[in-house]
């Protein structure tokens, strides 16, 4: 699966999505805008059984998750600069690490160090609203988010037991002139031609069209604003 160049947050979802489906003990590097400085290393980060190799930039945020690095659940490694930079220093940091991990000597050789994080990764809660955005098209130009399942079911829970009823809810895609009324289970739910929202495989909330380029059609990009409200 190729990335777009420089797309770091397109970078980060496919190997969130992706990385659990590898044999344990497998390397990962994620490459994108990969070279390193002081300020920003590159690290090595151990987690559940995988190593993955890339820059501490928060980019981890997008990978694993609020719950993973504030529970300390992922240890991480920086790796070392080389007394000459390069512009190509990173690819040497990669074999490098790779030989450590491989002989297992990562935690004797490499200083802990942590992981940074960044905000604006998860969606907002509110009384009355969820607000997320999409964070990846898919080569179908389908738009997917950062509103979980499991997110959605809560809140919806939630709502409902405050108001002692079933929850309405009305979905907004890049404003108000985009929204939909319904999550569907198959994108054959609708007729081909028509928007539908879905949760895929991963539990993502996703916009599509059946049989159709939903980003195209409806000029859906990375960052667009959804929100979920309920009444």
């Amino acid at each position: 699966m190729s990335i777009t160049p420089f797309d770091i947050q397109q970078g980060c979802f496919i190997l969130k999505n992706s990385f659990k489906s590898f044999p344990i003990g497998s390397i990962h590097i994620l490459a994108v805008n990969s070279e390193p400085s002081v300020e920003v290393p590159n690290i090595v980060v151990y987690y559940n059984g995988h190593w993955i190799i890339s820059k501490n930039d928060g980019r981890f945020s997008h990978i694993f998750g609020s719950k993973i690095l504030s529970e300390g659940l992922a240890k991480a490694y920086v790796l070392p600069l080389p007394d000459e930079y390069s512009t190509y220093m990173a690819c040497d940091q990669y074999v490098y690490a790779i030989e450590l991990i491989c002989r297992g000597d990562v935690a004797n050789t490499l200083k802990e160090c942590d992981i940074k994080t960044i905000g604006g990764v998860y969606p907002t809660i509110m009384e009355d609203k969820i607000i997320g955005k999409v964070m990846y098209i898919d080569s179908y130009g389908n738009a997917i988010t950062n509103i979980s399942k499991d997110t959605f079911v809560r809140w919806y829970s939630v709502w409902g037991q405050k108001h002692d009823g079933e929850p309405q809810y009305t979905i907004y895609v890049q404003g108000p002139y985009l929204n939909l009324h319904s999550i569907h289970n198959t994108y054959s739910d609708v007729q081909i031609g028509e928007n539908i929202a879905v949760f895929n495989s991963a539990g993502w909330l996703e916009f599509a069209i059946n049989n159709g380029n939903f980003s195209k059609v409806e000029s859906i990009d990375v960052n667009a604003e959804v929100i979920i409200r309920f009444f």
